[in-house]
Order: structure tokens, then C-alpha cells, then sequence
């Protein structure tokens, strides 16, 4: 399942925000995403970072340079950016934790997925 939603988060990133109820968006990231980055089991762990790290970038390409050719897009991404700060917030505060306080053997993992919060 963390892989079917990794990729298609990272594939369609941009029907997400054009189409999707943002709530819809949230319960994957609530439910699914910031779940799986505490998981113990190394797959589900790296897929759910992978899977955010998408999203951070996605979101950070479109607020640095909106789409000229999609203007919706560009407004719909600002708007999650805005409405949703807590969740970037808690992705921090879940890598910040993790890479601190908890025991790991693969902590490259992590390493994309914290350069792109900060």
C-alpha cells in the first residue's frame, strides 16, 4: 500500500491539488504518511519518506516558481501551504524526533527528507 501511494504521489502531484479535496489530502498525510515515518519496518519507513519528500518538493517548486500555465495549480498549492502549515510542522518535528532519539542503522534515509524541511 506505502508504495502504491508513493508513487502515486510522486506522479501525480499536480491532479492531486487541481482535483482533490484538501481533506482527503490531509488523511493521507495524517493517517498514512507521518504514521509510517515512526514505523519500525525499514520499507514502510523509507517509502513514507520518500513519499513526503515528493510532496515537499513539489510544493516548494510550485510556491518558489508558481505555474504560469496552471494558475489554479499555483493557487491551490499556496492555499494547502497556508491552510496547512501544522503538517510541515509535524514532519519536522517527526524527523527532528526520530533522527535524536530513536536507534537506527539506515539514517541516510532521512537525510533528503530533512534537507527539505529546513
Amino acid at each position: 500500500m506505502h508504495n502504491l501511494l508513493e508513487q502515486f504521489f510522486k506522479k501525480h502531484l499536480e491532479l492531486i491539488f487541481l482535483r482533490f479535496d484538501f481533506g482527503l489530502v490531509l488523511q493521507i498525510i495524517e493517517s498514512i504518511l507521518i504514521p509510517g515515518m515512526r514505523e519500525e519496518a525499514f520499507e514502510i519507513k523509507s517509502t513514507a519518506l520518500l513519499t513526503i519528500d515528493a510532496l515537499n518538493e513539489f510544493i516548494f517548486n510550485n510556491l518558489k516558481k508558481p505555474s504560469k500555465k496552471q494558475p489554479q495549480l499555483a493557487q491551490n498549492v499556496q492555499a494547502f501551504y497556508t491552510q496547512h502549515q501544522k503538517i510541515f510542522e509535524e514532519f519536522l518535528r517527526t524527523l527532528a524526533y526520530t533522527l535524536l532519539f530513536e536507534d537506527h542503522k539506515n539514517v541516510w534515509i532521512f537525510q533528503k527528507s530533512s534537507i527539505q524541511q529546513l
